[in-house]
């Protein structure tokens, strides 16, 4: 290690600075998730690859229903953060991720699984995290997934896989500073 780092002081990587045309005027190259970020306006939402609005995400919580989006919704309430207008609802049946059915607009699948990638940039932009259990079937592993994106496998061939998953769950929300012991007791 140290001898690639005497190198790497003896060889330095070429800068602009090193060849002295840095001073003119050239801007520096952009970060392209600098880029990306500059161009989403104020109050909106990018979600993968979409731009949605405030409204019109919490629509799309509203719609789906999950663990997730009902724990990030209600973080909204708290907040006075959950306002939603028809035109939200429309607005996303014109990108097809909503159908009308009459009186109630439903999600399409491919919406269904953009609400949650909506609720988990929201529940990471709050610094909020809400774990779902999934508990496989014979096929599969359960899990414990969180918004930040921790997942946590557990083997269903293990005969205290509950008791474990459970206990993931729990280390991972002590870890981040979200469990409280009286919460436990509930």
């Amino acid at each position: 290690m140290t001898d690639t780092v005497t190198l790497l002081q003896q060889h330095p990587f070429p800068t602009r600075v090193r060849y002295g045309d840095a001073d003119q005027g050239t801007p520096p190259a952009l970060d392209p998730l600098d880029l990306r970020a500059s161009m989403v306006p104020e109050g909106t939402l990018r979600a993968g690859g979409h731009v949605f609005t405030e409204g019109q995400a919490v629509a799309m919580l509203k719609m789906r229903g999950s663990d997730w989006t009902k724990a990030v919704l209600k973080h909204l309430r708290a907040f006075g953060r959950e306002n939603c207008t028809l035109e939200d609802y429309r607005a996303l049946a014109q990108m097809g991720f909503a159908v009308n059915k009459g009186s109630r607009h439903v999600l399409t699948p491919s919406g269904g699984w953009k609400a949650n990638i909506v609720a988990m940039h929201i529940a990471r932009a709050e610094g909020m995290h809400a774990l779902t259990y999934d508990l496989g079937n014979t096929h599969k592993a359960a899990c414990v997934k969180c918004t930040c994106g921790e997942v946590f496998y557990k083997s269903r061939h293990l005969p205290n896989w509950m008791i474990a998953l459970s206990r993931a769950g729990r280390a991972h929300l002590e870890s981040v500073g979200e469990f409280v012991a009286s919460e436990a007791a509930e």
